[in-house]
C-alpha cells in the first residue's frame, strides 16, 4: 500500500479537497490518502510545520506528504520535493521545510521540472503528478534539479532572562488549546526550582502551577501543562482559549520566576 498525506488550509467539506483526492485515486493505483491535517488557518506555515515536525514519523516509510499551504505556484515560487527521514515532502518554495528539519536531516531538495498545462489548472494537481511519478518508480532526484538555494525561514525560539521566559503559541488544536514553543527542558533550566506565574496572553489571565491534565482545574478555568511533545500548552478546561482571550497564532506567552 502507498500512502499520501494531505496538509492543507482548506477545510473539510471544501469540494477542492474532494477533487484533489479524486484526481489522486484516478491516477495512482493502490494508494491510501490520509487527511493528516486540513482546515488549518489560511497560509499558516508555522502550524503546518509544527504538525509535520511532530507527526510525520508516525507514518510508514516512503509516505508522500503533500503540503497545501501557501502552495500557489508562480514564476518566483517553484514546486519542490524534499526527502528526509525516509519520507517525501512535496511543497511550494515557501521555506516550510526549514521549519521542520535541520539541514543535516534533509537528503536533497529538488526543483521539479513540470509543464504548465493551463492557467486554470489547480497548482496542487501538479503536486499530485509528482506523487504519481514517485509511486511509479521514478527517482525523485531525476524529476528536476537538486538545489541548495531554496527559501529558508527562521525558527523562532523563546527568549529568556534570569527571571523570565517568553515564547509564542505556534498551534491551536481543534479544541483551541494553544501549544507553545516553550519546552520542558528550557522551563526547568530557567526555573531553578523557583515559583512561577504563567501569563496566558495578559497580566490578568494567569496560572501559578502546572497541571497533569485538563481536568485538574474546574470547568472554565485556565490550565497549563506540558503535553506529550513536552511543549507548554495553555487551555481552558471545557472552554475555548483562543476565542475567549482573543489570542492569535504567535501570541506571546510569558512566564515569570520568583523566590
Amino acid at each position: 500500500m502507498n500512502y499520501i498525506s494531505l496538509i492543507s488550509d482548506r477545510k473539510s467539506g471544501d469540494f477542492f479537497l474532494g477533487r484533489l483526492k479524486g484526481y489522486l485515486y484516478k491516477n495512482i493505483s493502490n494508494i491510501e490518502i490520509i487527511d493528516f491535517a486540513t482546515g488549518l488557518d489560511n497560509f499558516n506555515i508555522t502550524s503546518g510545520a509544527f504538525i509535520l515536525k511532530n507527526g510525520f514519523d508516525d507514518f510508514p516509510a516512503n509516505t508522500i506528504h503533500i503540503i497545501g499551504l501557501d502552495a500557489e505556484l508562480t514564476n518566483d515560487k517553484d514546486l519542490l520535493i524534499a526527502r528526509a527521514k525516509e519520507q517525501y515532502f512535496v511543497f511550494a518554495d515557501n521555506g516550510i521545510i526549514t521549519l521542520i528539519f535541520d539541514s543535516s536531516e534533509i537528503e536533497n531538495v529538488v526543483k521539479v521540472n513540470y509543464e504548465k498545462l493551463s492557467n486554470y489548472r489547480p497548482s496542487l494537481f501538479y503536486f499530485a503528478d509528482v506523487a504519481k511519478k514517485i509511486f511509479n518508480g521514478e527517482e525523485y532526484t531525476e524529476l528536476g534539479s537538486v538545489i541548495t538555494n531554496f527559501k529558508r525561514r527562521i525558527v523562532f525560539k523563546p527568549s529568556f532572562g534570569s527571571n523570565y521566559l517568553a515564547g509564542n503559541i505556534i498551534y491551536f488544536d481543534s479544541y483551541k488549546n494553544g501549544i507553545t514553543n516553550i519546552d520542558l527542558e528550557l522551563f526547568e533550566e530557567i526555573r531553578k526550582n523557583r515559583k512561577y506565574i504563567i501569563y496566558a496572553g495578559s497580566k490578568k489571565d494567569y496560572v501559578t502551577e502546572l497541571s497533569n491534565n485538563y481536568n485538574s482545574v474546574e470547568d472554565g478555568e485556565i490550565v497549563a501543562l506540558f503535553n506529550s511533545y513536552k511543549l507548554l500548552e495553555i487551555a481552558i478546561n471545557k472552554g475555548n482559549l483562543k476565542t475567549l482571550f482573543n489570542l492569535s497564532n504567535n501570541a506571546i506567552i510569558r512566564i515569570e520566576f520568583y523566590d
